[in-house]
């Protein structure tokens, strides 16, 4: 097993563990876990690369991959319906139509990207700046709420080694299909994994703290 694919499966089960996390917490807390235009952007994603991947390449392991955490994604989905509008405050139809509008919306997006830079390019940097805005987005969801509802230091910790697998992985070994290297992906992930870490900071000192 050579390093680059030992790479691709950490990145696969971190990021599982991180979706199973935020899925549990969700359901636990009563809440939703994962910043929803976050999720949205990372569910089209899914859906759309499981499809054209698996057309373009069979059941490729980035393939099987994606299917999970599509599968995932569903569940968190379900948390967000279910207990999202807890927080939101919007009257019923008025969240449904905003939350579909938001998928309907990304889904646009990543056959937009898709059809401008091509299936593993679009897949790619979508991807990478997706998990930028989820990075973001988690620390914003952090500072919003006053405690760590829907927030776990699990979440946080496997979001971060997941984002360090994936930026080595494709930002400095480099990937043959994609042509080697990417510099732009390398520092798009780095900044990512700093983020990331600044996160784990926060959740671990609020945790000492209330402990």
């Amino acid at each position: 097993m050579n390093l680059k694919l030992i790479l691709l499966i950490i990145c696969g089960a971190f990021w599982s563990i991180t979706y199973i996390a935020v899925a549990r917490k969700g359901l636990k807390d009563k809440t939703y876990a994962m910043p929803f235009l976050a999720l949205s952007l990372n569910f089209s994603w899914e859906v759309y690369n499981t499809i054209q991947g698996y057309l373009f390449a069979g059941f490729h392991i980035s393939t099987k991959i994606n299917i999970v955490w599509t599968l995932l994604d569903m569940l968190i989905l379900y948390t967000y319906f279910k207990y999202g509008n807890k927080e939101l405050g919007k009257d019923k139809k008025t969240f449904y139509l905003y939350s579909i509008s938001i998928l309907l919306l990304s889904f646009c997006l990543q056959h937009y990207i898709g059809y401008k830079l091509g299936l593993i390019q679009g897949a790619v940097y979508a991807g990478f700046w997706i998990n930028l805005l989820m990075s973001i987005l988690f620390i914003r969801l952090f500072y919003k709420r006053s405690n760590l509802e829907g927030q776990s230091l699990l979440i946080a910790s496997a979001k971060c080694i997941g984002t360090l697998a994936i930026t080595i992985l494709v930002g400095v070994l480099g990937i043959n299909r994609l042509g080697g290297k990417i510099d732009s992906i390398m520092y798009i992930g780095f900044i990512t994994f700093i983020i990331d870490f600044y996160y784990v900071y926060l959740v671990g000192k609020s945790l000492k703290t209330k402990n």
